[in-house]
């Protein structure tokens, strides 16, 4: 079933297999809990801890410290990010990990899609970046530890990858991230369209 949508709401989880349309123009930008950092709200389950939308980032803002009890996938439309060992540019993906520990720091304005499969959990409630899917530290009963510093990303040079045809004859696709395993039945992949030929080049 095909839904178009006017305005930011959320796609119902009782919708399998849907298809929403959303004007991102015609979105609302809202505070996400830091100064300086902005969230457009596709689709928000704060029970689960999952959402998805666009986050726009003022420069010298941050996300603040934070730890992923899900995967979260990141694509960069402008601007540049970058955490405790990753910079994530215009045009690359960003999989943060079960587990992982980080602050994001913007530098230059930046403007990012996202998605977040799991509870963010922050040390102090709503210190952080999408507070609505924040956990308070001490609730539950975790802390931030020693992994503060190692490696929380994986960060995928999208246009490097090789396109393989899709299911759809004049779609091609990049495989992202396969979230087999995390409780999650998803691809995460980059679309492409092959363009129309011109009139002169059809075969008669």
């Amino acid at each position: 079933m095909n839904r178009s949508t006017p305005g930011p709401r959320n796609l119902p989880n009782d919708m399998p297999g849907a298809i929403a349309v959303y004007d991102m123009a015609d979105t609302e930008w809202v505070p996400s809990g830091p100064r300086g950092v902005w969230q457009q709200n596709i689709r928000s389950d704060p029970a689960a801890g999952r959402w998805f939308g666009g986050v726009r980032f003022e420069p010298l803002s941050r996300s603040g410290l934070h730890r992923h009890l899900g995967p979260s996938a990141s694509y960069m439309l402008s601007g540049s990010l970058v955490d405790h060992v990753t910079r994530i540019a215009g045009d690359q993906a960003l999989i943060n990990i079960t587990g992982a520990v980080h602050d994001v720091i913007c530098y230059d304005a930046a403007l990012v899609v996202a998605r977040v499969d799991g509870p963010v959990l922050y040390p102090l409630d709503q210190n952080g970046i999408l507070n609505e899917l924040g956990v308070d530290a001490a609730n539950a009963g975790e802390t931030v530890d020693g992994t503060v510093g190692q490696s929380s990303d994986i960060l995928i040079d999208v246009e490097a990858l090789t396109a393989v045809p899709g299911p759809t004859p004049g779609i091609m696709r990049r495989t992202l991230f396969d979230y087999a395993g995390g409780g999650h039945a998803t691809i995460n992949c980059s679309w492409l369209r092959a363009p129309k030929c011109p009139p002169s080049s059809r075969r008669r």
